[in-house]
């Protein structure tokens, strides 16, 4: 899996790896950088805890929740302005859905 972080991310990534299956609390992760299938990198900031098994009492797996970090804002020009900019930002919403 390490072949997919960005170079410079792995070393904080792989310290969070290591407290996650060390500890039974979350751990979240530092934003890092996550190759994608186009070669590009996407931000990500992970949420870890390590599952052990009820009868073994040893981890078997890690559940993660990712969240996409997204850095890039566009501006959307609107037909109807307002002063206050809240129409630019209304129709931005209404694009995204």
């Amino acid at each position: 899996m390490y072949e997919y972080y960005h170079h410079d991310d792995i070393t904080s990534v792989a310290e969070c790896h290591k407290s996650a299956l060390q500890n039974s609390e979350h751990t979240t992760t530092k934003i890092y950088r996550f190759r994608t299938k186009d070669g590009g990198f996407v931000k990500l900031q992970s949420e870890w805890k390590s599952f052990k098994n009820p009868w073994t009492k040893e981890i078997e797996y890690l559940i993660a929740k990712n969240t996409l970090v997204l850095t890039d804002f566009r501006t959307v020009e609107s037909s109807a302005s307002r002063p206050d900019g809240m129409q630019e930002n209304l129709d931005f919403l209404t694009q995204c859905k």
